[in-house]
């Protein structure tokens, strides 16, 4: 487990809003907290899915710009932030649309969300891409620039007596109100009757085209 700084708990308890000292600091992580510290706080597009279980599984939406460092992101790397951001907002769009099942009317047909992400392996296995086919019915809610507050729903409790021994008292983040964290870098959608791929940029078009 990593250490809890004073510098970790000042910035949740701005993001919180909290009190000042409200986080005890100078002690052992929580696996919540480690999760949560670990995630970029300008996180951009981020979806809440009802997979397993009571609680939803928070997916997130990963990119880059400029040349790319990460090989498993070719085709989620673009060129400016601009084209990053243009790039979000045709995801968002396409998301809602398929959701609401919106694109019936022009694509005849009801479309399923595909998303693929990396599994990194370990040492001796070099990870691999794998796809998730969701339902729409199974999208709750789709952010866009969103606090992690909103995304991973932290629930906070009185230091619990294990991390006892902390020269600060106060709270940690005990649990998250999510089930698990995965991370994409691709969304396309597919007719469940054709199963032909179309992609948010396609998909958009084809609704503003049928809009008039």
């Amino acid at each position: 487990m990593s250490t809890l700084t004073l510098e970790h708990a000042i910035r949740m308890e701005l993001e919180l809003g909290l009190e000042s000292g409200d986080i005890a600091c100078d002690r052992e992580m929580t696996l919540a907290e480690e999760i949560y510290l670990g995630i970029p706080r300008k996180l951009l597009l981020a979806i809440h899915l009802d997979l397993f279980g009571p609680y939803s599984s928070l997916i997130l939406y990963e990119q880059e710009v400029g040349l790319g460092t990460k090989p498993y992101l070719k085709g989620a790397v673009h060129a400016t932030p601009e084209d990053a951001a243009e790039d979000l907002k045709i995801q968002w769009a396409g998301l809602h649309m398929v959701r609401e099942q919106g694109q019936v009317p022009f694509l005849e047909e009801r479309v399923a969300a595909t998303f693929t992400g990396w599994d990194a392996g370990g040492a001796d296995d070099p990870g691999q891409r794998w796809s998730l086919s969701v339902a729409p019915k199974r999208i709750r809610n789709i952010f866009l620039a969103a606090p992690l507050e909103y995304l991973l729903l932290p629930k906070l409790e009185k230091l619990p007596p294990e991390y006892e021994g902390g020269r600060s008292p106060g709270m940690c983040i005990k649990k998250l109100g999510v089930q698990q964290v995965l991370w994409i870098h691709s969304i396309q959608f597919q007719g469940t009757t054709t199963l032909r791929n179309i992609d948010g940029h396609r998909l958009v078009q084809l609704a503003q085209e049928f809009a008039g």
